[in-house]
């Protein structure tokens, strides 16, 4: 019974004691998946900086644009923005 009693004075939580700010999780810059041929990695494009495009030069832009390949990977990127 005196050990029983000792066990239940014990504080299970008492690092709570040096601080009780709650944990903040960092989200990873990249996205992962394992896959048949080894491992599949992307940018996370949650956490990539947004980067502004000047509308003149984006006009500009495409109308230098010499043909379909050109114009679908402007697009995509502008998409991200």
């Amino acid at each position: 019974m005196d050990m029983i009693s000792k066990i239940r004075r014990l504080d299970p939580q008492r690092a709570l004691k040096f601080g009780t700010s709650r944990t903040q999780y960092r989200t990873g810059c990249t996205c992962g998946a394992k896959t048949r041929g080894g491992w599949h990695v992307e940018l996370n494009s949650d956490t990539l900086p947004r980067v502004l495009v000047n509308e003149i030069y984006c006009k500009e832009l495409s109308k230098t644009i010499g043909n379909h390949v050109e114009m679908t990977y402007f697009s995509d990127r502008l998409q991200y923005m």
